[in-house]
């Protein structure tokens, strides 16, 4: 039986992802493409044995460990989160988020709500939609 693992196809992960695909061990995988939420909710309901998930997820999902070793990090700076709004406008109403990367998510509201006080109405403004996974 392979082993099921739901794994993102952005640039960052491309490393991990082409040992699965096409590393010497492919044979002993079933690669899920998905986007860090999915992989997420695939990982919590079973439907994937590994799963290249959010950070904020680790803390959500009973029972999960952790594969040493093996992380997407960065000791820099991100770009994972970009918050833009019109220069004339004083005021923040509402914010779209992007629901693939709870992680950032997350990192939105900290830095809205603790950092800058305000606290607007969250719009989800994308829903993962499944690609075929490149290289697959």
């Amino acid at each position: 039986m392979k082993i099921r693992i739901s794994l993102v196809s952005y640039l960052n992960a491309a490393p991990l992802g082409w040992a699965f695909l096409h590393g010497p061990f492919r044979d002993r995988f079933n690669v899920i493409p998905s986007v860090p939420a999915a992989c997420a909710d695939q990982l919590a309901s079973g439907e994937a044995d590994i799963g290249l998930i959010p950070s904020i997820e680790y803390q959500l999902i009973p029972e999960l460990r952790i594969i040493p070793g093996i992380s997407i990090a960065s000791f820099g700076e991100i770009r994972s989160l970009l918050l833009i709004k019109p220069k004339e406008r004083q005021k923040m109403d509402s914010v779209a988020l992007d629901s693939t990367s709870r992680t950032t998510v997350a990192l939105a509201k900290l830095l809205l709500q603790v950092k800058l006080g305000i606290h607007p109405e969250y719009v989800e403004a994308y829903r993962y939609r499944f690609r075929n996974y490149v290289g697959s």
